[in-house]
């Protein structure tokens, strides 16, 4: 038991910060679960979901910026994540800039589509990046912090946090990860397939 604390404490916030990077729901509310076990602390465990949330999604808008004019998606599952962001953003860009990290479907498009498409200035972008990340950062290992105390009043803290349990949630939410990545990766594969088969026809 010992080793798994130590194991969790040394790297927990490097996993909970370059989770949050790529996506992160998963191991930010695994963050606040443990926050609430005492592996880690739950006030680091946002400030580093913050960094990671807002590094990333600033990332993917100086992308958009450098290259989204020139890159040309072949999936049609990713034209249509693209031209819904691009959609919402036009209509409700404020609201969509706070709130797309809880939307999945356009999480990872939004930020790239800002800085390719919407052409949103700059200091508008890092403003509500650093606004969205906030409310994101504190509510989602929240509510991972919250389901520990739920677990504990309801098994004890024994049976929640047991190495056996803290492993099969770790294997839950690796694997719920890998899971919609696969998923997104057939149905771009799927998508890409039909449209080779079904080109579009030139008059």
């Amino acid at each position: 038991m010992n080793e798994l604390s130590d194991l969790i404490q040394q790297y927990g916030y490097v996993a909970v910060l370059l989770g949050t990077f790529v996506e992160g729901e998963s191991i930010a509310l695994l963050g606040g679960f443990l926050a609430h076990g005492g592996y880690l602390d739950i006030w680091l465990v946002m400030l580093v979901s913050f960094v990671g949330s807002f590094s990333g999604d600033q990332t993917a808008y100086w992308l958009g910026r450098r290259y989204g004019s020139r890159w040309k998606p072949k999936s049609t599952v990713m034209q249509a994540r693209i031209a819904q962001a691009d959609a919402l953003l036009h209509r409700y860009q404020v609201s969509v800039l706070l709130g797309f990290r809880f939307v999945y479907g356009i999480r990872n498009a939004t930020p790239f589509v800002a800085g390719s498409i919407a052409t949103i200035p700059v200091w508008r972008f890092v403003a509500l990046n650093a606004a969205g990340a906030a409310i994101w950062s504190t509510s989602v290992p929240a509510v991972g912090y919250f389901f520990g105390h739920t677990a504990d009043q309801l098994l004890g803290a024994h049976a929640v946090y047991g190495p056996r349990t803290l492993i099969a949630i770790a294997f839950v939410a690796l694997s719920v990860w890998m899971i919609r990545y696969l998923r997104a990766r057939h149905r771009a594969a799927r998508s890409t397939a039909t449209d080779a088969a079904n080109p579009p026809h030139t008059q």
